[in-house]
């Protein structure tokens, strides 16, 4: 087994586990959540999560992506990439009470948005001067280090919330948790790093580190609008409540990707870094299996989670609930892409292209406000779903090919693995429930199984039997398990 799978291997464990258990918390805590609060307090708390994510990303500038890049001077520019991190913590914090203002008080008139945001303010200086030390264990591949950190991290967090809710905090538990939860982080991913609080103040050669910081946080910039702007759009056009609606079936669509991207796509850039940039030919084979694997298992959970939508939702929420249903439907349709295109960034960064990515970003923002803007005022929540979906299916893959082009990766080839999983996967998700729906009636349990588990399997089991290449990855898969 060669160094990168090994690194590959390893960090893909440490970050699955940190997935899987960040995904149990979140999904107990939201189910929890669900029935203690009303969607309307939801939709407030998404508002209010949107504006502060703009600020969360100013702090970081890019940092760690550049850092790692050039891990080489590591030492060299630790004070310097420190005295960046404190200057734009201390912009965001400015940034993050007059965005609160504004959009709370003028906007959408609502106060308590505006204490929402204002409370969360005092968490940016702590989340900006972590980065370095994030870098850091990042950069040494410590992922061990990093899942107990996220861990225990994510599991205060949503301990803290569910306690002050439940003692009578509301909405504000939102924030005042994650507050608390950052400053235990920087002390904690600092003692992991085993780097020092203290630097000298210095911006001496701070283009070397600024040029191609700036690019990245123009990508960060726009793919953060990317992924809420939605709402924003939603609490303009509809109501708070339907934000909240919205809020909840976007969260519950978003499952799968959190588990596949969450568990690889941090491991993918440091340790690929390793690989001299001249071996193109095995980074190209690289990247055409990390596609095939995300599509294979990404389009297959993809339909899974829609045909589970409706008996998980009617099992656990109450009827206040019932309209994320059709949501969750909808989006689920576009996840599968959504995550087969996920390594285009990470393959831009291989290249040091961080100006294209950059671009590309800003076309992707572009196209996604003009389909948001347009299907939210016409259609409601249903067709910013519709056109999240659209985005997904179509921008995203395009940027894919436009990306995986650079290592000479044909677009036919691409196209041929991502758009087999998703046709096998539509043919026999689909027709379990039509035969479902047709023969049997509405019992939830066996429709998990007649709809989720049978289908799954027959999928699998199908591409198994057919495929060679999918025979291939799912042999390794289960030899290293075997080895684990």
């Amino acid at each position: 087994m060669t160094d990168v799978s090994k690194n590959v291997i390893s960090g893909f464990s440490w970050t699955a586990v940190q997935t899987v258990g960040t995904k149990v918390i979140s999904l107990v805590t939201q189910l929890v959540l669900a029935w203690l609060l009303v969607p309307e307090e939801f939709g407030k708390v998404s508002i209010a999560t949107s504006l502060t994510s703009i600020t969360f990303l100013i702090q970081g500038l890019g940092l760690s992506d550049v850092l790692i890049s050039r891990s080489h001077m590591y030492v060299k520019i630790f004070d310097l990439a420190k005295s960046l991190a404190l200057i734009t913590s201390g912009i965001c914090f400015v940034l993050t009470v007059l965005i609160g203002v504004i959009f709370g008080l003028l906007i959408y008139d609502d106060i308590e948005i505006t204490f929402l945001v204002l409370i969360y303010s005092f968490a940016v200086p702590f989340n900006a001067m972590s980065i370095v030390a994030d870098a850091r264990l990042r950069i040494d591949l410590k992922f061990k280090q990093l899942t107990y950190t996220r861990l225990i991290t994510f599991f205060t967090s949503n301990a803290l919330l569910l306690l002050l809710v439940i003692i009578g905090l509301g909405i504000y538990g939102f924030v005042i948790a994650p507050l608390i939860a950052a400053v235990g982080r920087y002390f904690l991913i600092h003692f992991f790093a085993q780097t020092k609080h203290s630097f000298r103040f210095t911006l001496h050669h701070y283009k070397y580190l600024f040029a191609s910081s700036l690019h990245v946080f123009l990508f960060n910039f726009f793919q953060t609008i990317i992924r809420n702007t939605d709402y924003l759009i939603i609490g303009a056009f509809v109501t708070t409540q339907a934000v909240g609606i919205y809020f909840m079936g976007y969260s519950l669509s978003v499952q799968v990707v959190g588990l596949l991207v969450s568990s690889l796509s941090p491991v993918f850039f440091p340790v690929l870094r390793k690989i001299p940039k001249e071996d193109t030919e095995k980074l190209r084979h690289i990247l055409i299996k990390i596609v095939q694997v995300f599509s294979l298992f990404g389009m297959c959970f993809a339909f899974l989670q829609a045909s589970l939508a409706e008996p998980i939702i009617r099992l656990f929420l109450n009827d206040k609930w019932l309209d994320t249903i059709l949501i969750v439907q909808i989006l689920s349709v576009g996840v599968g892409f959504n995550i087969s295109g996920t390594i285009w960034a990470i393959a831009l960064r291989l290249k040091g292209e961080f100006k294209t990515m950059a671009i590309y970003s800003c076309i992707s923002a572009i196209l996604f406000l003009i389909f948001i803007g347009l299907f939210t005022y016409i259609f409601a929540t249903i067709g910013t779903a519709v056109a999240v979906s659209i985005f997904n299916t179509i921008t995203i893959t395009v940027i894919l090919l436009l990306s995986l082009k650079k290592f000479n990766i044909g677009i036919n080839l691409l196209l041929k693995m991502v758009l087999k999983y998703f046709f096998i996967a539509a043919c026999i998700f689909v027709s379990a429930n039509i035969i479902f729906a047709l023969f049997f009636d509405n019992n939830y349990v066996l429709q998990i199984i007649f709809v989720g588990v049978l289908p799954l399997c027959l999928y699998f089991a199908l591409l198994y039997a057919i495929d060679v290449k999918t025979k291939e990855i799912l042999k390794t898969i289960f030899a290293r398990l075997k080895l684990k």
